[in-house]
């Protein structure tokens, strides 16, 4: 349902903050990971006890937990997910906050458009029917793609450390070879 957002905890339950009686689903705009999540912007709350956007007052009060933080992780300028902390106001003074934390919002944005584009590429290159092979500046083969061992007949590993060359067409090999020394 992407109107609703779910909590995850740790898996140590001593680290855990929230007990199974405890809210851990929310809608958009609800509570601050509903918040967070419908601005798209890092929200800071403080005096939680007396906010009435904040649906979890009980336990974090018995805590002494006073302070919300909401990060938004975002994606193709959307929200993907969001990170949230608690603590004590008295212990965040002299520390910009906001700055840390944006720049933590963004290298988290960041890996995570790295892995997505390494999953596309890594996708492209192993269903892909054309053939695709990663070839040293030696001009031997150090990776293949499946359509290549299929069409040579060839496994993977008889494949690699094997020269270019030899599986190619005499009437290309003397371009491909040009073309490797430029690199």
């Amino acid at each position: 349902n992407s109107t609703l957002l779910r909590c995850a905890g740790y898996k140590d339950p001593s680290e855990h903050m929230l007990s199974n009686a405890e809210k851990s689903t929310f809608n958009i705009g609800e509570g601050l990971p509903g918040t967070t999540w419908k601005k798209g912007k890092i929200q800071i709350w403080h005096n939680l006890d007396n906010d009435d956007r904040f649906v979890r007052k009980e336990s974090f009060s018995k805590r002494k937990l006073d302070m919300g933080i909401g990060v938004p992780i975002i994606f193709n300028e959307g929200v993907i997910a969001v990170l949230t902390f608690f603590g004590k106001s008295s212990e965040h003074h002299g520390v910009n906050t906001k700055a840390v934390l944006r720049r933590l919002a963004f290298q988290i944005s960041n890996d995570v458009q790295r892995k997505i584009s390494k999953n596309r590429l890594n996708d492209l290159f192993e269903h892909s029917p054309n053939l695709i092979a990663v070839v040293g500046k030696d001009g031997y083969l150090k990776k293949v793609n499946p359509a290549f061992t299929r069409v040579f007949g060839y496994s993977e590993e008889e494949l690699l450390g094997s020269p270019l060359v030899q599986f190619l067409h005499p009437a290309e090999k003397d371009a491909t070879l040009a073309r490797l020394k430029e690199v």
